[in-house]
């Protein structure tokens, strides 16, 4: 706890337009060759989910040959390291790093740096969330951690995650991490066939956790559009709200309460009702003619 309380004020203050410049638009001429088996992967990596056919496809583009200079492709965009020991730690570049194992390559472009440990942290979270469009869960796992360990504003948060400025998409995002656990893994799998905006759908209606994980493997198997599964949502919960059985607000009162009431209705003919809303107790005297008004403007007379 205090290594993270530490790393608190360098990380607000941080100019997180100014590393964002440097984690991805670094220059391609300053680097260095580095044997891959003296990189070590960053203990402040927080990403969690990483496509395993992407780092397929990108280790095919590395053997691939180039047909001026007859070489394999190799690695092109530098990875971002920094000295440990006798070694290096990976910075940023983690999917890179893990292609060009897959590729078999021995050698990797590097930049060197001094990043501190919070610099550190904070390039590794902008390589993954500026790069790429990494899973929603992903995001909100990240933007907690960053919210929770270093007190982060949402802006910063926002613009580490390339979301933009705006403070309600942070916020939006953390209400994923209520959706239940099921939910969160087919959103993280499937973004295509079961995105953020059915999953936020989700969370706008009174759902059990089952009928959550339900509705989300539905939306997957039927492809269902938003608006669909706004109008199964709708129905669900309204066939619940029909099905609970209503409560009586006079049973809420005292049983002479009651039995006084009774009384009434029964010496006069009339339909009583009891409205309750919160301190608030409206009694209604019904009167389906002239007469049975006559029968309540005695009653009232007789008690005056």
């Amino acid at each position: 706890m205090s290594f993270f309380t530490d790393m608190k004020a360098e990380a607000t203050s941080t100019n997180i337009p100014e590393l964002v410049e440097a984690v991805v638009d670094e220059p391609l001429a300053e680097f260095d060759m580095l044997a891959i088996k003296r990189i070590r992967r960053s203990p402040f990596q927080y990403r969690t989910h990483i496509d395993d056919h992407y780092i397929e496809e990108m280790a095919k583009s590395c053997l691939q040959v180039d047909p001026t200079t007859k070489e394999q492709m190799g690695i092109v965009q530098p990875i971002i390291v920094r000295r440990d020991g006798n070694d290096f730690e990976l910075i940023s570049g983690e999917c890179r790093w893990l292609a060009a194992q897959k590729a078999g390559l021995s050698h990797i472009p590097a930049r060197i740096t001094e990043y501190s440990d919070t610099q550190s942290l904070l390039a590794g979270v902008i390589e993954n969330f500026h790069r790429q469009n990494p899973p929603a869960i992903d995001q909100a796992n990240v933007a907690q951690k960053l919210q929770q360990q270093l007190r982060l504003p949402n802006m910063k948060i926002a613009m580490l995650l390339n979301l933009g400025k705006s403070k309600s998409v942070v916020s939006n995002l953390l209400k994923l991490l209520k959706l239940p656990n099921p939910v969160q893994q087919l959103l993280n799998e499937n973004p295509a066939l079961f995105p953020k905006t059915h999953a936020q759908i989700l969370l706008e209606f009174k759902l059990t956790e089952a009928e959550m994980i339900t509705l989300a493997n539905q939306v997957i198997e039927n492809g269902w559009s938003s608006r669909e599964l706004h109008r199964r949502c709708t129905a669900l919960t309204a066939t619940d709200e029909k099905e609970a059985p209503a409560a009586n607000p006079v049973s809420l009162w005292a049983k002479k309460d009651q039995k006084i009431l009774a009384k009434y209705s029964e010496q006069t003919s009339l339909k009583v009702s009891v409205k309750q809303n919160g301190e608030k107790t409206a009694v209604t005297l019904h009167c389906a003619n002239k007469e049975e008004l006559k029968v309540l403007l005695k009653s009232f007379n007789e008690m005056a």
